[in-house]
């Protein structure tokens, strides 16, 4: 599971169930409305805007394609 967070700016935050950041962007316009979706069987997001309702279907990467941080010893992340 994920929440989808619009903020003022028109960026669009997708947010896994534990609060790590998935993915974000820029929509170009403050989101009114913000919907999670199937359209012909994959996923997709309804972004409404005082212009225009867009769909974006995406993919999400497989739990083994995604790259997690490096971490030390210690846990701590590496900055890179």
């Amino acid at each position: 599971g994920q929440w989808v967070i619009a903020a003022v700016d028109g960026s669009i935050h997708i947010v896994g169930i534990d609060g790590t950041l998935i993915d974000h962007f820029n929509s170009g316009a403050a989101a009114s409305g913000l919907a999670v979706a199937q359209l012909d069987g994959r996923p997709a997001l309804i972004v409404a805007t005082d212009k225009a309702v867009e769909a974006w279907q995406f993919e999400m990467p497989k739990q083994d394609e995604v790259e997690m941080p490096k971490q030390d010893e210690a846990g701590e992340t590496e900055q890179e």
